[in-house]
Protein backbone atom coordinates (compact mmCIF):
# COMPACT_ATOMS: atom_id res chain seq x y z
CA UNK A 1 0.00 0.00 0.00
CA UNK A 2 1.46 3.33 -0.94
CA UNK A 3 1.94 5.99 1.74
CA UNK A 4 2.24 9.65 2.25
CA UNK A 5 3.65 12.66 4.61
CA UNK A 6 1.30 15.10 4.98
CA UNK A 7 0.51 18.39 7.67
CA UNK A 8 -2.75 19.65 6.84
CA UNK A 9 -5.60 17.43 8.00
CA UNK A 10 -9.00 19.09 8.91
CA UNK A 11 -11.47 17.26 10.34
CA UNK A 12 -12.22 14.28 7.55
CA UNK A 13 -10.03 15.18 5.29
CA UNK A 14 -6.01 16.18 4.21
CA UNK A 15 -4.97 18.22 1.76
CA UNK A 16 -2.36 17.04 -0.41
CA UNK A 17 0.44 18.89 -1.86
CA UNK A 18 1.20 19.32 -5.34
CA UNK A 19 4.31 17.14 -5.35
CA UNK A 20 2.02 14.17 -3.45
CA UNK A 21 -0.22 14.81 -5.74
CA UNK A 22 2.27 14.63 -8.96
CA UNK A 23 3.32 11.20 -7.53
CA UNK A 24 -0.36 9.82 -7.12
CA UNK A 25 -0.85 10.44 -10.84
CA UNK A 26 2.38 8.94 -11.19
CA UNK A 27 1.58 5.83 -9.46
CA UNK A 28 -1.96 5.74 -11.23
CA UNK A 29 -3.81 5.82 -7.84
CA UNK A 30 -7.73 5.86 -8.71
CA UNK A 31 -10.32 7.65 -7.19
CA UNK A 32 -11.41 4.04 -4.67
CA UNK A 33 -8.37 2.89 -4.09
CA UNK A 34 -6.94 3.10 -0.54
CA UNK A 35 -3.98 4.33 0.87
CA UNK A 36 -1.88 5.72 3.88
CA UNK A 37 -1.39 9.52 5.15
CA UNK A 38 0.95 9.91 8.09
CA UNK A 39 0.45 13.90 9.38
CA UNK A 40 1.54 14.99 12.82
CA UNK A 41 -1.79 13.84 14.28
CA UNK A 42 -1.76 10.30 13.31
CA UNK A 43 -1.84 8.00 10.06
CA UNK A 44 -4.74 7.65 8.35
CA UNK A 45 -6.51 5.03 5.86
CA UNK A 46 -7.44 7.31 2.86
CA UNK A 47 -9.11 7.18 -0.64
CA UNK A 48 -8.59 10.23 -3.43
CA UNK A 49 -11.44 12.48 -3.60
CA UNK A 50 -10.26 15.13 -6.00
CA UNK A 51 -7.18 17.13 -4.74
CA UNK A 52 -7.69 15.80 -1.13
CA UNK A 53 -7.27 12.26 0.94
CA UNK A 54 -10.52 11.56 2.21
CA UNK A 55 -10.33 9.59 5.52
CA UNK A 56 -11.54 6.56 6.05
CA UNK A 57 -10.07 5.08 9.66
CA UNK A 58 -6.99 5.80 11.81
CA UNK A 59 -4.34 2.72 11.56
CA UNK A 60 -3.34 2.05 14.91
CA UNK A 61 -0.41 -0.38 13.76
CA UNK A 62 3.18 1.40 13.32
CA UNK A 63 6.28 0.03 11.63
CA UNK A 64 8.45 1.65 13.27
CA UNK A 65 11.17 0.74 15.87
CA UNK A 66 11.17 0.70 19.80
CA UNK A 67 14.54 1.96 19.76
CA UNK A 68 15.03 5.29 18.90
CA UNK A 69 18.23 5.76 17.17
CA UNK A 70 20.50 9.38 16.58
CA UNK A 71 23.02 9.00 14.42
CA UNK A 72 25.92 11.41 14.28
CA UNK A 73 27.83 11.25 11.14
CA UNK A 74 31.22 12.97 10.50
CA UNK A 75 30.92 14.68 7.52
CA UNK A 76 31.78 12.83 3.97
CA UNK A 77 31.55 13.45 0.34
CA UNK A 78 28.27 14.35 -0.42
CA UNK A 79 26.93 11.27 -2.50
CA UNK A 80 28.54 9.52 0.30
CA UNK A 81 26.50 11.30 3.15
CA UNK A 82 23.34 10.41 1.15
CA UNK A 83 24.10 7.17 0.90
CA UNK A 84 24.40 6.82 4.81
CA UNK A 85 21.16 8.73 5.01
CA UNK A 86 19.04 6.83 2.46
CA UNK A 87 20.16 3.19 3.63
CA UNK A 88 20.05 4.22 7.58
CA UNK A 89 16.09 5.78 7.00
CA UNK A 90 15.35 2.39 5.70
CA UNK A 91 16.63 0.92 8.59
CA UNK A 92 14.96 2.92 11.14
CA UNK A 93 16.83 6.13 12.52
CA UNK A 94 15.32 8.75 14.34
CA UNK A 95 17.49 11.79 13.81
CA UNK A 96 20.41 12.43 11.48
CA UNK A 97 22.88 14.78 12.64
CA UNK A 98 26.10 15.59 10.05
CA UNK A 99 29.30 16.34 12.38
CA UNK A 100 32.13 18.78 11.81
CA UNK A 101 35.38 16.54 12.44
CA UNK A 102 39.18 17.23 11.50
CA UNK A 103 39.55 14.44 9.05
CA UNK A 104 36.38 15.55 7.18
CA UNK A 105 37.12 15.81 3.36
CA UNK A 106 34.36 17.73 2.59
CA UNK A 107 32.43 20.73 4.44
CA UNK A 108 28.78 21.96 4.77
CA UNK A 109 30.40 25.85 5.12
CA UNK A 110 28.50 28.01 3.38
CA UNK A 111 26.35 25.22 1.64
CA UNK A 112 24.18 24.21 4.51
CA UNK A 113 20.74 25.35 3.14
CA UNK A 114 21.33 23.47 0.23
CA UNK A 115 22.77 20.46 1.14
CA UNK A 116 20.30 19.85 4.12
CA UNK A 117 17.56 20.45 1.84
CA UNK A 118 19.12 17.71 -0.11
CA UNK A 119 19.09 15.08 2.86
CA UNK A 120 15.77 15.84 3.79
CA UNK A 121 14.63 15.02 0.20
CA UNK A 122 16.05 11.91 0.28
CA UNK A 123 14.96 10.85 3.84
CA UNK A 124 11.14 11.78 3.15
CA UNK A 125 11.80 9.75 -0.06
CA UNK A 126 13.58 6.89 1.51
CA UNK A 127 10.96 6.90 4.47
CA UNK A 128 8.15 6.53 1.54
CA UNK A 129 9.93 3.49 -0.18
CA UNK A 130 10.51 1.40 3.54
CA UNK A 131 6.72 2.10 4.60
CA UNK A 132 7.90 4.30 7.68
CA UNK A 133 5.42 6.34 9.83
CA UNK A 134 8.15 9.34 10.46
CA UNK A 135 10.69 10.90 8.16
CA UNK A 136 13.65 11.22 10.28
CA UNK A 137 14.88 14.83 11.29
CA UNK A 138 17.91 16.00 9.26
CA UNK A 139 19.43 18.77 11.62
CA UNK A 140 21.92 21.31 10.67
CA UNK A 141 25.88 20.49 10.84
CA UNK A 142 26.95 20.80 14.94
CA UNK A 143 30.81 20.53 15.94
CA UNK A 144 32.02 17.40 17.66
CA UNK A 145 32.18 19.57 21.36
CA UNK A 146 28.20 19.86 20.66
CA UNK A 147 27.43 16.27 20.55
CA UNK A 148 26.85 16.50 24.51
CA UNK A 149 24.07 18.68 23.81
CA UNK A 150 21.98 16.79 21.47
CA UNK A 151 22.49 13.26 22.27
CA UNK A 152 20.48 10.91 24.26
CA UNK A 153 20.54 7.62 26.16
CA UNK A 154 23.43 5.66 25.45
CA UNK A 155 26.40 7.12 23.52
CA UNK A 156 28.10 4.40 21.23
CA UNK A 157 31.14 5.08 19.45
CA UNK A 158 32.04 2.83 16.44
CA UNK A 159 36.00 2.70 16.52
CA UNK A 160 38.07 0.77 14.19
CA UNK A 161 40.86 0.42 16.85
CA UNK A 162 38.67 -1.24 19.17
CA UNK A 163 38.88 -5.00 18.96
CA UNK A 164 37.48 -6.18 22.01
CA UNK A 165 34.26 -5.01 22.43
CA UNK A 166 31.21 -5.56 20.80
CA UNK A 167 27.28 -4.70 20.36
CA UNK A 168 26.41 -7.68 22.19
CA UNK A 169 27.96 -6.52 25.40
CA UNK A 170 26.62 -3.93 25.81
CA UNK A 171 22.97 -3.27 28.18
CA UNK A 172 20.49 -2.76 25.44
CA UNK A 173 18.83 0.86 25.92
CA UNK A 174 15.67 2.21 24.15
CA UNK A 175 17.54 5.74 23.32
CA UNK A 176 20.75 5.08 21.65
CA UNK A 177 22.75 7.87 19.58
CA UNK A 178 25.65 6.53 17.69
CA UNK A 179 28.79 8.47 16.53
CA UNK A 180 30.51 7.47 13.55
CA UNK A 181 33.87 9.20 11.97
CA UNK A 182 34.42 10.28 8.55
CA UNK A 183 36.38 8.87 5.54
CA UNK A 184 39.70 9.43 7.53
CA UNK A 185 38.27 8.36 11.04
CA UNK A 186 38.65 10.19 14.52
CA UNK A 187 41.69 12.77 15.46
CA UNK A 188 42.70 12.19 18.57
CA UNK A 189 41.82 15.24 20.31
CA UNK A 190 37.64 14.78 19.10
CA UNK A 191 38.51 10.83 20.81
CA UNK A 192 39.25 12.64 24.18
CA UNK A 193 36.25 14.98 23.94
CA UNK A 194 33.49 12.63 23.10
CA UNK A 195 35.79 9.88 26.29
CA UNK A 196 33.88 12.67 28.58
CA UNK A 197 30.76 11.54 27.90
CA UNK A 198 31.48 8.14 29.32
CA UNK A 199 30.35 6.29 25.77
CA UNK A 200 30.62 2.25 25.30
CA UNK A 201 33.29 1.66 22.26
CA UNK A 202 32.59 -1.10 19.60
CA UNK A 203 34.23 -2.86 17.04
CA UNK A 204 32.49 -3.86 13.75
CA UNK A 205 35.18 -6.76 13.34
CA UNK A 206 38.71 -7.11 11.97
CA UNK A 207 38.49 -5.21 9.10
CA UNK A 208 38.49 -1.41 8.32
CA UNK A 209 35.08 -0.28 6.73
CA UNK A 210 34.55 2.65 5.12
CA UNK A 211 32.50 5.68 6.39
CA UNK A 212 29.67 4.60 4.94
CA UNK A 213 29.54 1.18 5.26
CA UNK A 214 30.07 1.74 9.00
CA UNK A 215 27.35 3.49 9.81
CA UNK A 216 24.82 1.12 8.08
CA UNK A 217 26.60 -1.54 9.57
CA UNK A 218 26.37 -0.23 13.34
CA UNK A 219 22.96 1.23 12.94
CA UNK A 220 21.49 -2.11 11.53
CA UNK A 221 23.06 -4.19 14.47
CA UNK A 222 21.75 -1.86 16.61
CA UNK A 223 18.31 -1.22 15.81
CA UNK A 224 17.81 -5.11 14.69
CA UNK A 225 19.51 -6.68 17.61
CA UNK A 226 17.92 -4.40 20.73
CA UNK A 227 14.73 -4.41 19.52
CA UNK A 228 14.21 -8.14 19.59
CA UNK A 229 15.50 -7.83 23.16
CA UNK A 230 12.90 -5.31 23.81
CA UNK A 231 10.34 -7.47 22.15
CA UNK A 232 11.33 -10.53 24.29
CA UNK A 233 10.80 -8.69 27.45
Amino acid sequence: MYKFFEDNKQDAYIFLSESNLKHIKVLRIEKNEQFEVVTPFGKFLCTLEEKKARILQEVTKSTESPINLKLFMGICKSDKMEVILKACTEIGIRDFYPVEMKRSISSYKGKEIKKIKRLEEIALSAAKQSKRDIVPSVHEPIRIEDIKDYYDGKLIIAYELENKNFLENIMPERNVSLVIGPEGGFDQEELDILAKLNPSYISLGDRILRAQTAAITASFLIIQNWERKFEEI
